[in-house]
C-alpha cells in the first residue's frame, strides 16, 4: 500500500507491505478497535470471521488490481492525499 501526501510544505510518500496490513494479527487489532469505537449498529454486527474474510479479499484484490486508488482527495489549497493498493 502506498500513501502519498503532497502539500506546499512537504511531500510525504509512505509505503507499507500489504502482508503487514492484511495479516491475521493486524486484522484482529483493527476488529477490536472498530468494535470499541463504532457507534453504528451495522458495524457492530460484523463478526470476527467476516472481518477476516474482508482482509483476505483486500489482499487478493491487491494482486488483481495492483495500484488501485482507494482514496484520492485534493483540497482547494492544493494539498493532495492519495492511497493506493
Amino acid at each position: 500500500m502506498k500513501i502519498t501526501i503532497q502539500s506546499a510544505e512537504a511531500n510525504i510518500n509512505l509505503r507499507f507491505p500489504t502482508w503487514l496490513l492484511f495479516n491475521r494479527f493486524t486484522a484482529g487489532l483493527a476488529f477490536e478497535s472498530i468494535k470499541k469505537r463504532a457507534g453504528n449498529e451495522a458495524l457492530n454486527s460484523i463478526s470476527r470471521k467476516d472481518f477476516r474474510k474482508l482482509t483476505r479479499f483486500m489482499a487478493q484484490t491487491r494482486h488483481k488490481f495492483h495500484g488501485l486508488e482507494l482514496v484520492n482527495v485534493e483540497c482547494k489549497n492544493g494539498e493532495k492525499v492519495i492511497i493506493r493498493l
